[in-house]
């Protein structure tokens, strides 16, 4: 009897072999699954490696959007900052999932100013101008906001437009208010324009402390009066009646400011101490 030849069996082993492993080949969903726990249990680079391994795998799986906003996730966590722009600019252009669009829109935004503040690139703060037209509000509010934060006024100033238009037209009171000083960040002489009937907004509160016999300041400070009336209205109500307890009504003292333009008055044996609206 013929014997058989010695390499034909590990060819016919092979050849089941590749029969078979595609049967057993792991699936979309399974990879995805398996991925976005690893993401969730916070192992950053085993979800990125299953996320990678899925989109070689599968480069139209129906997944690519949501892989894309993983991996930026698992970037922005591991702070490879310019990475997770990437990815998530990447799933932007794909993905019409509004709240998936707004977290990474705002993700985008905060990672850019970081990368500006330490590296003093001003092409950070150009990225972040492009979502000023973005057509979600929530995103482009954020963006006019973070960029009222910019060292460099000629990009601060881009944010102008927005911010006058919520102080114009929004119904939302924290958030006008938000705007006003944002405003007054970049550039006081705008809040005049659009807020000329509130003239004690644009007014300053001075606190002075000085020496009852000798009539010198020891100290002296004025700021908005919108940013200490937003301090004041930013009080719990706990906090509000404990001080109304200690005989200090809120609400009163800002009426008494705005009419009598002096708010309070301390004196002791040597000192005291004056607020009021100039």
């Amino acid at each position: 009897m013929k014997r058989p030849n010695k390499y034909i069996l590990p060819i016919v082993m092979l050849i089941g072999c590749l029969l078979i492993v595609p049967l057993y080949a792991e699936s979309e969903k399974d990879m995805f699954d398996k991925a976005r726990i690893a993401l969730f249990d916070r192992k950053w680079d085993e979800a990125l490696s299953g996320l990678n391994r899925l989109l070689t795998q599968y480069p139209n799986s129906g997944y690519k959007g949501q892989v894309l906003f993983y991996k930026g996730k698992c970037y922005e966590e591991k702070n490879a900052m310019q990475q997770a722009i990437d990815s998530y600019n990447a799933f932007l252009k794909i993905s019409s999932n509004e709240s998936l669009n707004e977290e990474a829109s705002r993700a985008i935004i905060d990672m850019n100013y970081s990368l500006y503040r330490s590296t003093g690139n001003k092409k950070y703060l150009g990225e972040i101008t492009n979502f000023l037209s973005n057509r979600q509000k929530v995103v482009k509010y954020y963006a006019a906001f973070k960029l009222s934060y910019a060292d460099d006024k000629i990009y601060a100033s881009k944010s102008i437009p927005v911010l006058k238009r919520i102080v114009e037209s929004d119904d939302d009171k924290d958030l006008v208010d938000r705007a006003k000083i944002a405003l007054m960040r970049v550039n006081p002489s705008v809040l005049k324009e659009v807020t000329p009937n509130q003239s004690n907004e644009n007014k300053l509160l001075s606190i002075q402390v000085y020496d009852k016999h000798s009539k010198s300041d020891s100290f002296s400070i004025k700021i908005p009066f919108m940013l200490a009336r937003l301090a004041l209205d930013s009080l719990s109500n706990k906090d509000k009646t404990l001080l109304k307890k200690e005989g200090y009504d809120l609400n009163k003292i800002i009426e008494t400011l705005v009419k009598t333009k002096e708010l309070l008055r301390f004196e002791s044996e040597d000192t005291v101490i004056r607020i009021k609206l100039e």
